[in-house]
Order: structure tokens, then sequence, then C-alpha cells
């Protein structure tokens, strides 16, 4: 580049530029789009749950755990057989070990309007047996509890109704 009289610059054929000033304003616009984006991410994602109490629901876990495996220990199942008429279903729930007092519930996973909640009476053989009306189609969420000798038991089954 060449200085003219008056201080100008003039560009003429064959000057070379050099690229650095361009790399410079290119790596700041870089990062202004990839911040930008995370902010995006950031805000369009909903916070992570908090939970109010770790310590009591962490024992509620536990709880859990203990009942799932006293379950499967006792070889508890929960079975459900259609009897032939329009919606009523013999729901049976076995075990290996002794079981008192089992409580049922059956629940739909897209509404709780459907959602049930029993207690079933002893049977013959230690068999617990109630008779159940589905009144919707699809697919049902059964869970059985109940005390194997002094130890609460849970297992949780799916079934699909089909009338």
């Amino acid at each position: 580049m060449k200085r003219t009289a008056k201080g100008k610059s003039v560009i003429k054929a064959g000057d070379t530029f050099s690229l650095w000033p361009f790399a410079i304003v290119s790596v700041f616009l870089i990062l202004a789009v990839a911040n930008a984006f995370i902010l995006y991410v950031a805000i369009r994602n909903r916070p992570a749950r908090i939970v109010g109490n770790p310590y009591s629901e962490a024992k509620e876990y536990q709880t859990a755990i203990k009942m799932i495996k006293a379950a499967k220990a006792a070889h508890m199942d929960i079975t459900v057989t259609h009897l032939g008429s329009s919606d009523d279903y013999l729901v049976e729930v076995t075990a290996d070990k002794p079981l008192s007092s089992v409580s049922l519930t059956f629940m739909r996973m897209d509404t709780d309007r459907y959602d049930m909640k029993m207690k079933v009476l002893k049977g013959e053989k230690g068999r617990f047996v109630k008779i159940v009306k589905f009144h919707k189609r699809g697919l049902w969420k059964g869970i059985a509890e109940g005390f194997i000798e002094k130890e609460r038991g849970r297992v949780e089954k799916w079934f699909n109704i089909t009338m």
C-alpha cells in the first residue's frame, strides 16, 4: 500500500493483506454464537428436580427395595385370568411362604380415573383370590403388597386386559 500526498492509502493490485484481524474477529464471533447456544439450551431445559428431604426419599427407596427382595425370596406372584364374562377377571396372589393380609392396586398409566385399590380375601391353600371388574381395556400395572413372615413384600406386574 502506498500513501498519497494527503495521507490517504491507495490499494493497488498485487498488495497483500494480513488475515489476522479477520481471524481475531471470527474467533470472537464463534465464541459469541457458542455462548448464545449454551444459554438457549440452558433456558429451554427444565431445571433438575430438587428434593425437599433427600434422607426420607432415600429411606423410602431402600424400603421399596427390601419389599421387592422379600417378595422374590418368597416367590410371590400375581396372576390375572379372564372368567369369560364381559369384564370379570380372577386375580390370584400366591407365594411359597405363608402370606397374611394382602392388598392389591391396579393402575393405568394414562389416567388415574380407573385406579383401584382393594384388600384381598384369603382363599384355599394360602392363595389370595379376588374377582375384579376391569372397565377399561389396555395395559394395567398390578401391585400386590402383603406380609411374608413379619416382612412386607411387594410384587409389581404389567397386565394387558383385552376383554
